[in-house]
């Protein structure tokens, strides 16, 4: 049976064994910087200071599992665990300003559609390639589409530098003497007509 002690005056409250639900009701009534025991060696913490007040929810090693922090401006809640499911029949919506993920590794894996739409949107490989896989198209509409640019319409310099040491190396073509047609220099066809015809009779 569960038993419960109501401390005096300088004395922490000690409760054995109790069941979360229970702890609960204990913490709407606890002091200030209490600790209540729960089951499976955890501990619930109830601070409370001028600007906020704070439920900790800790491990029988010491590792910070919950905290519920309330300030004036709203609730705050961290959640610290091995492994976090999320399972849904329908919807999962999230709504905020900003939404950051840190991983080692990333997947996302939609059966039919994936969407992505933002005013402006960036995929960079620190290391590694970009790898670009469809079983059919492949399309890139755009104002303008620019490969191997730094944005601006010019070459680049890293490009420029590999053209034009290309250009140095390679040996200068001959230049082939410049021919134009006999029209072009005396202008009088009648001439050359009679020039063809006296060629043809000698």
């Amino acid at each position: 049976m569960n038993t419960r002690r109501e401390p005096l005056a300088g004395q922490a409250m000690e409760i054995d064994d109790v069941p979360l639900v229970e702890a609960v009701d204990t913490v709407a009534t606890a002091r200030r910087d209490e600790r209540i025991p729960i089951r499976w060696g955890k501990t619930i913490q109830v601070t409370s200071a001028p600007d906020h007040e704070r439920v900790v929810l800790v491990s029988g090693t010491g590792r910070v599992e919950l905290t519920l922090e309330i300030t004036a401006s709203g609730a705050k809640v961290v959640l610290d665990a091995t492994d976090v499911e999320l399972r849904a029949s329908r919807e999962v919506a999230v709504a905020c300003d900003s939404f950051k993920v840190a991983a080692r590794r990333f997947e996302v894996d939609a059966a039919e559609v994936a969407v992505i739409t933002a005013q402006d949107a960036a995929i960079t490989a620190t290391e590694g390639d970009v790898a670009i896989t469809a079983n059919d198209d492949v399309k890139v509409n755009g104002e303008r589409v620019l490969l191997n640019s730094d944005g601006e319409l010019r070459v680049p310099g890293w490009m420029k530098a590999q053209l034009s040491a290309t250009l140095s190396a390679a040996p200068a073509a001959p230049a082939e003497p410049a021919t134009v047609a006999a029209s072009d220099v005396s202008g009088d066809e009648d001439l050359l007509r009679a020039f063809d015809e006296g060629a043809r009779e000698g």
